[in-house]
């Protein structure tokens, strides 16, 4: 038994007591699971792992009541995201909050301008292969340049709603380590 068929079985015996109270976020309204998805592992970050095995985790996951994938596009290099556009079709993305992060390009890069936000949003849209995601998050800001235009010029809310307004955002957030 592979590990990820192992960890599927421990996934449907043990979530369904761990996930049956969702935590509010905030005064959002959205309920989402304690435990989540994490995309790391998907984008190759730990070694090796095959899409057929990612699927039968997520799924799986799912299946228990995660609801939460977190995802970015750091992740091998957008290869997260892609695996998981993938296997998240056929009714799987409906049953989600996907939740991906912008700002870091690459191991020392970083741009957290509106512009590239919103570069980084339409790339992660079309690797994940849907048209929102429900959660963006300015991630990594500790290596911004200058906090003060992540705070006051607010690059993911101030362009969001005037380039994307078809989409439907629910949160937007900033990780600060």
């Amino acid at each position: 038994m592979s590990p990820f068929a192992e960890r599927k079985a421990t996934l449907a015996q043990d979530c369904p007591r761990m996930l049956h109270a969702l935590p509010r976020t905030g005064r959002t309204g959205v309920n989402v699971s304690i435990l989540s998805q994490g995309g790391a592992a998907i984008g190759q970050q730990y070694g090796p792992v095959s899409p057929s095995e990612v699927a039968d985790c997520v799924h799986a996951a799912i299946d228990a009541g995660v609801n939460l994938v977190d995802t970015r596009a750091y992740y091998g290099k957008g290869r997260s995201e892609e695996v998981l556009g993938e296997i998240l079709q056929g009714g799987w993305r409906e049953k989600i909050y996907l939740c991906t992060k912008a700002g870091r390009i690459d191991t020392n890069e970083f741009d957290f301008s509106p512009a590239a936000m919103e570069r980084s949003l339409d790339a992660s849209l079309s690797r994940l292969k849907t048209d929102y995601v429900d959660i963006l998050i300015a991630h990594d800001i500790e290596f911004a340049r200058d906090y003060d235009a992540v705070f006051t010029t607010r690059p993911l809310a101030s362009v969001l709603p005037l380039t994307h307004p078809q989409q439907q955002l629910c949160l937007l957030g900033v990780i600060v380590s």
